[in-house]
């Protein structure tokens, strides 16, 4: 009988350990997208830091990259930001296929923004044409608001800075200065101290996008024609930005503004600064999605902690082939999409229903919630064709 309850013992503390570390063990869900949170040892992610290095080298100051939502763009950035901000500590896993050299590794002062935050909650739907102009003052209100916020958290945490700050702009506050020249006086301030500087925007295109999408059913294919006028009027906040980091980019050396969205819009003719898209390049093709190779790592980690039977591995793969491989771009393999993929991984690892689970190993078939984007890829290229 001990004999008995000692296996006993020992077979629930096995199970109990197991149980443990697989709760433990996840895949990023969709909201997930620090750097922090994602690259650790307890979660399944793709390590794509080389593309960081693709960036970084570039001889061009003003790069933009866009792709459709949700394939890991802002992961990126979060990793950029670990990486070369002077504010973090960069613990990040040591085994990354990337890392900056010394001299660059948590050594640059970096500005995060996040214009996907802009929305136009107070105009749900706009009836006249009228109402489209208040909509874009309010998006670039919002988007002027989010710029000094941001600003404003990157002097507080650096209070040398905060001090060269004020001095150059004369005591004035930030809340009383225009965007051009918070951004001037940021420059100064960093030049000031020989510091670095790294501008991120993430979802630089929402102000603009959300504007130009609700004027569409007014102007449809003369959409540029029409509004190209009252779009750099309307949004003065958000291309006022844009003219100074232009000059910031002259004046702080090194200084480099990286930029995600979806689609294209307008910067140099609007603002004058010069922005490289690497959209399309080569060496970028692969930066966000997963691979078919992922995908298959993927599966062999959920494995070890939820355990596949005879055949149901291959058959997970197939199904997750047909349903989720369907992004391609010029130079690329056939993608997955990042959120969806994970989504599945982490219902197949530890399901809420676990008749999901059985269902989808049995039949191929996708739950309701994971079936499609909550915004089609397919707008991405009629919008990254738009004049």
């Amino acid at each position: 009988k001990k004999q008995l309850a000692s296996r006993s013992s020992e077979s629930s503390g096995a199970e109990r350990k197991a149980k443990k570390s697989k709760e433990s063990f996840h895949f990023p869900g969709r909201h997930q997208n620090g750097a922090a949170n994602v690259y650790r040892s307890i979660h399944g992610y793709r390590d794509n830091s080389s593309f960081l290095a693709e960036l970084f080298s570039s001889n061009d100051a003003a790069i933009c990259f866009t792709r459709p939502m949700q394939l890991g763009k802002t992961t990126l950035f979060s990793l950029a930001d670990e990486v070369f901000s002077i504010n973090k500590e960069s613990n990040v896993d040591t085994d990354l296929n990337f890392s900056p050299g010394g001299e660059n590794r948590n050594k640059w002062y970096v500005l995060r923004l996040d214009f996907g935050a802009v929305c136009p909650a107070r105009f749900k739907k706009n009836e006249a044409e009228e109402e489209w102009v208040q909509l874009c003052r309010e998006l670039d209100k919002q988007t002027g608001h989010s710029i000094k916020q941001r600003v404003i958290f990157l002097l507080m945490n650096n209070p040398h800075l905060h001090e060269n700050f004020k001095a150059i702009s004369q005591g004035v506050e930030i809340k009383d200065q225009s965007i051009g020249l918070m951004i001037e006086s940021l420059g100064n301030a960093i030049q000031f101290e020989k510091g670095r500087l790294l501008i991120l925007v993430d979802e630089y295109d929402q102000p603009v996008r959300e504007g130009l999408l609700r004027l569409i059913p007014f102007h449809g294919k003369q959409l540029y024609e029409s509004a190209e006028h009252q779009i750099k009027s309307s949004f003065q906040n958000y291309f006022s930005f844009f003219r100074a980091v232009k000059v910031l980019l002259e004046i702080v050396s090194p200084s480099k503004i990286w930029l995600t969205g979806i689609t294209p819009i307008g910067i140099k003719e609007m603002s004058g600064l010069n922005i490289a898209v690497v959209t399309f390049k080569a060496n970028m093709a692969d930066a966000v999605g997963l691979t078919e190779n992922d995908v298959k790592g993927m599966l062999y980690d959920v494995h070890k902690y939820a355990p596949f039977e005879d055949g149901q591995l291959e058959f997970a793969m197939d199904s997750l082939k047909r349903n989720f491989n369907n992004l391609r771009f010029p130079h690329s393999q056939p993608l997955y999409h990042t959120a969806l993929v994970n989504g599945m991984m982490n219902m197949l690892l530890d399901p809420t229903d676990p008749t999901k689970r059985r269902e989808f190993l049995s039949t191929g078939k996708v739950p309701s919630d994971l079936a499609r984007e909550p915004v089609p890829s397919s707008i991405f290229n009629v919008l990254r064709n738009a004049k």
